[in-house]
């Protein structure tokens, strides 16, 4: 009986403990992100994507993407693919190429080469920063 009662004494004082320090770990994480010591991951990764250099071979454009995604690949104004491609879709520009060759009736390869041309266009005729 005695062990017993010493047993739960020594795991009440041990859960009391491993509660305290895991209060004292959040509170000093909260002010260490507070202070800006821990930056979230994903809110660097995309400042890292908003601030690369544009990507100037249109080769790279798949039908898998959008056309927001090409648009800020190819630092593209974002109603340029929608009157280059004469788009009517209200989903634009969270609409997959695919989709909208499909939408057109268009075969998906020949509306992917439209539109690297159509970013080529512009990435000639417009003059680079």
């Amino acid at each position: 009986m005695k062990k017993n009662t010493i047993y739960i004494m020594v795991l009440a004082v041990a859960v009391f403990i491993a509660g305290f320090f895991m209060y004292l770990f959040a509170k000093n994480y909260r002010h260490l992100q507070n202070t800006g010591a821990f930056r979230s991951t994903v809110h660097s990764y995309r400042q890292a994507l908003n601030e690369r250099a544009p990507i100037t071979d249109p080769h790279a454009i798949e039908s898998w993407m959008t056309f927001d995604y090409v648009n800020k690949m190819f630092n593209l104004p974002v109603s340029f693919l929608k009157t280059e491609m004469g788009i009517t879709s209200t989903k634009y520009p969270r609409l997959t190429l695919y989709r909208e060759a499909k939408l057109q009736q268009i075969p998906e390869q020949l509306f992917l080469e439209n539109v690297k041309n159509a970013v080529l266009q512009y990435a000639t005729s417009t003059p680079q920063k």
